[in-house]
């Protein structure tokens, strides 16, 4: 069974699908004010392999994704008052795109659901547990620093004025809606989001909102957090030609609790090992099928299952790669059963003559250069960097040759 650690309730907690065999599982979507980060796409990863991994144990995941549109989780937006510009929201989809994160179910734009919003704030009212002020503002539970509704642009009619929603009741509103609102899994948000949520939730349903809330640690590229005044983006990490897919691993390298830090060479690192995997499976696809590795399969799942400890599950893979015990059929049946979970397209060179690395022809060339002017020093270091491009470099009577 699948356990995670619960931000809430500070200890492990199952994931599990309360009262049928769907799990329904609510994300936080970042702002749509300004482009995703990193950091976004770091928490949408985590959600996506909780995702992966719940399904393998049976039950149909049903996620709702929020376009926050209008509330922005209390980022400051725009002060004009205009819906933000559609080109954050598609730029962001492109992006979860592609890292392979699957789309959900259900991806609703705050502002088109604000009637759902004045729905439960009246609910909540009713209750008891929110308060309308006299300039036209609701408060929960009379609590001044945790807005309902306020007097705002954009604004929208309501009983208690024009005004616009508060940072926090879309996310609430959108699972209610979109999940009928029980809700066996969060993910996502910032600090003091979960909680005003879990709040709200509970109070309109009437029952404490028990359902685990996962959150990733902090993201930092080269030294600088990914989410602070100059944001690093995908499109940055990926403007020299790295495959994003390399920017997956490398995120999938590091526990999603712990702080995780990305540099340079661990997306370059990252890349090499995609690349390597790859032509390992395409190499091993030539040779007969064989059973998965049970054995390594299941202790992949075990890790998965242990608040999603996808570095130790990356570690099991590397030690089935260099295992010469195993038939390369069954490691290439284990690599692509895993690969359900790890999103890392680890059959992509199936079928394809195999292509150098950008880069890598030039040295090539320069090394054949040095050997015939019996340069050998000049010759092994090339050897070496071509090596940390994936490209194995032999020399024959003949000349050198290269595989990958």
């Amino acid at each position: 069974m699948l356990r995670v650690y619960d931000t809430r309730a500070g200890k492990m907690e199952p994931v599990v699908a309360t009262g049928s065999r769907v799990l329904r599982m609510y994300v936080c979507g970042p702002p749509s004010h300004r482009y995703a980060h990193l950091g976004d796409l770091r928490s949408l990863l985590l959600a996506d392999l909780v995702r992966r991994v719940a399904e393998r144990r049976g039950p149909r995941v049903v996620a709702c994704r929020s376009v926050a549109d209008v509330s922005g989780h209390g980022e400051a937006g725009p002060s004009d008052g205009k819906p933000p510009p559609p080109l954050y929201e598609d730029a962001f989809r492109a992006d979860a795109l592609a890292l392979n994160i699957r789309t959900p179910e259900h991806t609703p734009r705050e502002s088109e659901n604000v009637g759902e919003t004045i729905e439960l704030i009246t609910r909540l009212i009713e209750r008891g547990r929110a308060l309308p002020a006299p300039d036209g503002s609701v408060y929960f539970d009379a609590e001044p620093r945790w807005p309902l509704w306020t007097a705002a642009v954009p604004a929208w009619d309501s009983p208690w004025g024009p005004g616009s929603p508060g940072p926090h009741v879309g996310c609430s509103a959108l699972s209610a809606r979109f999940l009928g609102g029980r809700v066996d899994l969060y993910a996502g948000g910032a600090d003091g989001h979960q909680e005003c949520v879990r709040a709200e939730s509970g109070a309109a349903a009437g029952r404490e909102t028990t359902a685990p809330w996962l959150r990733s640690g902090p993201l930092f590229f080269e030294g600088r957090r990914t989410d602070g005044p100059d944001p690093v983006l995908l499109s940055d990490v990926t403007a020299q030609g790295l495959d994003p897919l390399a920017v997956r691993l490398a995120l999938m390298e590091r526990h999603h609790r712990e702080r995780a830090e990305l540099t340079g060479e661990t997306l370059r690192a990252a890349a090499r090992t995609l690349r390597r995997w790859r032509r390992r499976v395409a190499d091993w696809a030539e040779s007969p099928s064989r059973p998965i590795d049970a054995g390594r399969a299941e202790a992949v799942q075990r890790a998965l299952d242990d608040d999603l400890d996808v570095p130790e599950a990356l570690r099991l893979l590397q030690d089935l790669e260099d295992d010469g015990d195993v038939a390369p059929g069954s490691r290439f049946e284990t690599f692509l059963h895993l690969d359900h979970v790890l999103g890392l397209d680890l059959s992509a060179d199936i079928g394809k003559v195999p292509t150098l690395p950008p880069g890598a022809g030039e040295l090539l060339r320069a090394r054949e250069l040095a050997q015939a002017e019996g340069d050998w020093a000049v010759s092994d270091r090339l050897r070496d960097e071509l090596a940390e491009l994936g490209v194995k470099v032999a020399d024959t009577p003949t000349g050198q040759s290269w595989s990958l």
